[in-house]
């Protein structure tokens, strides 16, 4: 059974719709050299009860800054205010949009960013998938999936989860990374990469805030 954190140990909080979204926001900090604390929100259906939950956490009143991380699924706006009725439902500070940082009279500074845009449906595997189309690998899985179709394999359903799948496999090394969040801290993910700016810039709001 998977343990959560029952206490919060740094002034900035990440909270990310699921352990590929902590394992890559935990790795993004340390590769910018940034102190934050990602947690495990679970799925969509699960954030208002957990932010709720870590709301009521100790060492909360401690927090300086709050990030919310949150995958578009089918509607990328609709996200956007989900995660800001539920911040509006906890007395929080609520940003105006993606990417833009609010301050209230009390509480954290808070901030999110819906992937792989609050324009667009998708998920962080959509994210991922852009910075896999500069591979050398990458022409090699396109030939993949277009072999399955032409045999009549109706793959459409999770179909950016099957091609991350294929695409982590295809990462050279003695070890095979066996989700985003292992490839992320093995430094396979290219963190540097454009598609990734935005994470960037989530946690460069969030932890600058903190010294404003």
């Amino acid at each position: 059974m998977e343990q959560r954190p029952t206490s919060i140990t740094s002034r900035v909080l990440v909270l990310c719709e699921g352990r590929d979204e902590v394992g890559l926001l935990d790795a993004m900090a340390v590769h910018m050299g940034v102190d934050v604390q990602c947690l495990d929100c679970g799925g969509s259906r699960q954030f208002g009860s957990r932010i709720k939950a870590v709301v009521r956490m100790p060492g909360f009143s401690g927090v300086a800054s709050l990030a919310v991380v949150r995958d578009a699924e089918s509607d990328g706006r609709a996200a956007a205010q989900s995660v800001q009725s539920h911040l509006a439902s906890q007395g929080l500070a609520v940003p105006s949009g993606p990417l833009e940082l609010a301050r209230g009279p009390h509480g954290p500074a808070t901030a999110f960013l819906v992937v792989p845009s609050a324009d667009a449906s998708g998920m962080l595997e959509d994210l991922v998938l852009r910075m896999m189309a500069d591979l050398d690998s990458w022409p090699c899985q396109e030939a993949y999936f277009d072999c399955l179709r032409d045999r009549g394999l109706d793959l459409d359903r999770h179909l950016s989860k099957r091609r991350v799948q294929a695409g982590l496999a295809a990462i050279p090394g003695r070890v095979v990374p066996r989700n985003i969040g292992e490839a992320a801290h093995q430094g396979s993910l290219g963190l540097d990469h454009a598609a990734f700016a935005d994470v960037r810039r989530l946690l460069e709001l969030v932890t600058t805030s903190t010294v404003a």
